[in-house]
């Protein structure tokens, strides 16, 4: 089996004190990560991952603590 990782523990850890100042995290948030978590937990290498449509790359963070590197992509449209 594959260690266990829960994205969302990092992520209150790690971000959660500094970028909001809400008592109460963010439900959407845990719920994606805990999805995150779940995917990430079947990988067997932890070389590299991509992350298209990254916007700010808040849920890159917490990946770039389990992967050796990542990239996040974020397309922007200038024509809207």
């Amino acid at each position: 089996m594959y260690p266990e990782n829960n994205l969302y523990n990092i992520y209150i850890k790690n971000y959660f004190s500094l970028t909001s100042p809400q008592k109460f995290p963010d439900i959407t948030k845990q719920f994606t990560l805990d999805s995150m978590s779940r995917a990430i937990n079947c990988c067997e290498q932890w070389g590299s991952f991509l992350d298209i449509g990254a916007g700010s790359g808040h849920y890159s963070l917490p990946l770039l603590f389990k992967f050796k590197k990542g990239t996040a992509v974020e397309p922007v449209n200038n024509e809207r």
